[in-house]
């Protein structure tokens, strides 16, 4: 077990061992919540910690910085982030918000942008959205890019009429497509089964994985483009398949 996966609670099992017999397998690196995904430090400005699992001397975490104050009903800071190895992007989300790369690719989200001032409420809830990843992935043009190998989660925050902020929630997701906001649901890739006769038809979505030992996986090159994969159930031998999001899973 490598030292990331020392970090991380489980979440799921996506495998499925097709044979003479069919039964799920756990596959411990495909989707998982990251404890103490976020700290607050307390500094004379809000400041939050976002965990991007590096160790030691690496940088361990992605730093978001808010400048500002409370003006009467209203909280107006200036955003920015600390110019580390990774980098980080920040959206504003509300609760129950579908929280994933495609909406993010999309454009869904408002995308906090450095240096910009933004108002927030007082004394009320709302949420931020942070993704991030964890290996370097900033642009030469600039900060907003896309991570290959994804953090994404969301932070609850309140702001009182001194100027604390306060941390009331939050949750960090490792190798998933996305998170329910306010949850700790995870989007994560899925794969399903149907057997008539001699065959298997595998529903699945991201890519589709194979292995005969569950230790060297390949990626099924014929896998349909709609999801699907039949496969022959009637040949001797045992195959392992797995839907994961693109890298091949480790052991």
């Amino acid at each position: 077990m490598n030292s990331i996966q020392k970090k991380i609670k489980i979440f799921g099992e996506l495998t499925l061992a097709v044979g003479f017999s069919l039964n799920m397998h756990a596959q411990s690196n495909i989707a998982c919540l990251i404890p103490n995904g976020y700290e607050m430090y307390p500094y004379d400005f809000p400041s939050i910690a976002v965990n991007t699992l590096q160790e030691y001397p690496e940088e361990s975490f992605t730093t978001l910085l808010f400048f500002g104050g409370v003006q009467g009903n209203s909280a107006i800071y200036t955003y920015n982030h600390t110019m580390d190895k990774i980098g980080s992007r920040t959206f504003l989300v509300n609760r129950n918000d579908v929280f994933s790369l495609e909406k993010i690719q999309v454009g869904q989200f408002e995308e906090l942008q450095l240096d910009s001032s933004y108002v927030f409420p007082v004394n009320k809830i709302f949420y931020l959205g942070i993704y991030t990843g964890t290996t370097h992935q900033i642009p030469d043009d600039g900060l907003y890019g896309d991570y290959p190998d994804p953090l994404l989660g969301w932070i609850k925050l309140k702001i009182q009429e001194d100027g604390t902020w306060i941390m009331l929630n939050s949750a960090l997701g490792y190798k998933c497509r996305g998170i329910i906001v306010g949850t700790e649901e995870l989007l994560v890739p899925t794969i399903s089964y149907q057997v008539k006769g001699k065959t298997m038809t595998l529903t699945y979505s991201d890519s589709l994985y194979e292995s005969a030992d569950g230790q060297t996986w390949t990626k099924v090159p014929d896998a349909e483009k709609d999801g699907t994969y039949t496969v022959d159930i009637s040949k001797n031998g045992m195959k392992l398949y797995c839907s994961i999001m693109d890298d091949a899973p480790s052991r």
